[in-house]
Order: C-alpha cells, then sequence, then structure tokens
C-alpha cells in the first residue's frame, strides 16, 4: 500500500484490518485518536511499517493480532501506556516476547498462543511475568523457561492459564501467594507435581490438571475452601489415591 493519507484518519476510533499488506508506504497516516487495533490474516513481520503509526496512541486500550504467522516477535509496545487489552494468537510457534509488553502499567488481559497443536522444540524459552495490574493471564503453547517470582506481585489475577506450554516440571511456591485467583489450567504440561502452597489459594474455583505428568495430588488441595471444580483426566502418571481430605470440600461438584 502506497499513498498519502493527508491525516484523513486521524480521528479514527476502531481499526479492524483483516489481510493487511505487507508492504506499507504511506505518509501522514495519523491514528493518534485509536483505541482498538485488530489485525489478522497477514504476512506482517516485526518489521512491518505499519507498526510506527498504529502503536502511538495514548488512547489505545485493545490491541488484536491474530493469525499473522510470519510474526516472529511481537512488536514495542512501550508506548501504549494506558492499554487494557493485549491479545497475540495464532502466530508462530516460535514467537519471541518482547520485553516491553511486560511493561505495561495498566494492562488487565494478556493473552499469547503459538498456532497449531506441536509445540516446536527450538523455540526459545521465555520467564513468564507480567504487569502487576493483570486480572488474566492466558499462555497457550508456548516454551516458559521459568515462573519468575514477580509473578506473585500480581494480587489482582484471577485467571491463570498455561495450557500446552513447554515448562518446568514443578511450579514454584509463588503460586500461592495469587490469592486473588478463581481459576487455574495447567493442562497438555509435563509438570510432575503441585507445591503445597497451592492450599493457600482459598478463592480458587477451578482447577484443571488434565493430560499433565502429575505424579500424585497434594493433600493440600483440601485446603481450596472455595473448590467448585477439579479435573485431573488423562494423567497416566497419577498413582497415588485421591487424598481424603479433599472429601471435605463442600463446593466441589
Amino acid at each position: 500500500m502506497v499513498g498519502d493519507f493527508k491525516n484523513l484518519l486521524s480521528k479514527l476510533i476502531w481499526l479492524s484490518w483483516s489481510d493487511c499488506p505487507s508492504e506499507l508506504n504511506a505518509t501522514n497516516l495519523c491514528l493518534k485518536k485509536l483505541a482498538v487495533l485488530k489485525l489478522s490474516g497477514s504476512k506482517i513481520t516485526e518489521d512491518w511499517a505499519g507498526w510506527e503509526p498504529c502503536l502511538v496512541s495514548e488512547n489505545l486500550k485493545v490491541i488484536q493480532i491474530t493469525s499473522c504467522e510470519s510474526l516472529k516477535r511481537t512488536p514495542d509496545f512501550s508506548k501504549c501506556s494506558n492499554l487494557k487489552r493485549l491479545v497475540v494468537a495464532g502466530c508462530t510457534t516460535s514467537l519471541v516476547v518482547a520485553g516491553s509488553l511486560f511493561e505495561l502499567e495498566h494492562l488487565k488481559y494478556l493473552e499469547i498462543t503459538s498456532r497449531g497443536d506441536q509445540l516446536r522444540e527450538n523455540c526459545d524459552p521465555f520467564v513468564l511475568s507480567g504487569p502487576k495490574s493483570l486480572s488474566t493471564l492466558k499462555i497457550g503453547r508456548m516454551a516458559v523457561q521459568e515462573l519468575h517470582q514477580s509473578v506473585e506481585e500480581m494480587k489482582g489475577l484471577k485467571y491463570l492459564s498455561t495450557v500446552g506450554c513447554r515448562f518446568p516440571r514443578t511450579l514454584p511456591d509463588c503460586i500461592g501467594k495469587l490469592k486473588s485467583l478463581l481459576v487455574l489450567k495447567l493442562e497438555n504440561m509435563e509438570i510432575t507435581e503441585l507445591p503445597s502452597s497451592i492450599g493457600n489459594l482459598k478463592r480458587l474455583e477451578i482447577l484443571y490438571l488434565n493430560r499433565t505428568a502429575i505424579k500424585e495430588l497434594p493433600r493440600a488441595i483440601g485446603m481450596l475452601e472455595n473448590l467448585k471444580e477439579l479435573s485431573a483426566r488423562f494423567c497416566q502418571n497419577l498413582e497415588r489415591d485421591i487424598p481424603s481430605e479433599i472429601g471435605g470440600l463442600s463446593f466441589l461438584r
């Protein structure tokens, strides 16, 4: 796409762009009022010329990037200081997550998932962290080097999902510091055990452990007084009996 936009889009608030051109040579493309940006089904890369005019608005609240298979690294979001919702889904299995993403102080919802059912063995692992403001964190089919200690500072986190991620075999004790957590999904992962600190998640209502390598359910699960759903289907390494403490969970369905 080539041309002079003559600032005709200076008042545009919502931009939903499917199959946008990977080559963009536009002048006077002003998007300073943009609040919602949705890009899908494109061959854009991290060097796409459209990032600069699209990611400068302090009004930008929502960014959704889906099925952009040539995108190997998330762009620089540092100027999107008031961003509240960010989704990067269905892109390459070797996606590199830029550090600026974790500096967004007002971000409430963060979802990063790669495409396909199989995680490539050679993709670079990253440290799972996030802004303190997050209430929802979904990471899918990514290589996670570690759950960073700073996760415990996400005092308002209510939903955490790491489905299909390549992950350390044990979760750190800091998971028990997420006192506001309502939903925890650790499905289709190679984790072998849960820390006893999981019993500190007093508000937890849903715990999914399906298709993990977990060997036993810790007795600490019996301390999850508000737990309504517990699922550990297709856990082939689960050998020991279900702890009797779980029988005392009055809300469990």
